[in-house]
């Protein structure tokens, strides 16, 4: 069963990413158009494909390893260093 929902989830991942790219394509073809006649005043909006937004989010931030009164700790030092007022 896994292998059959890591296949669907690639086929819809694959097809996100072709209709985003035609879009894209689309969009700067017009781009071009609105650059000749804007003098280069208008011109590409995307600058980066949507695929490569998703392939390059960051990974999850690593679990906190420290202990609830290291956190309290913390943040109190971190209040007492804040200037008065």
């Amino acid at each position: 069963m896994l292998p059959v929902l890591i296949r669907r989830e690639l086929e819809e991942l694959s097809f996100r990413v072709y209709v985003t790219d035609a879009l894209q394509a689309v969009e700067e073809n017009t781009a071009v158009s609105a650059a000749f006649l804007t003098n280069g005043k208008a011109g590409k909006v995307l600058s980066v494909r949507w695929a490569q937004r998703i392939l390059d989010q960051e990974a999850p931030a690593p679990r906190e390893e420290r202990t609830r009164e290291e956190i309290v700790d913390h943040i109190r030092e971190k209040i007492a260093a804040l200037p008065p007022g």
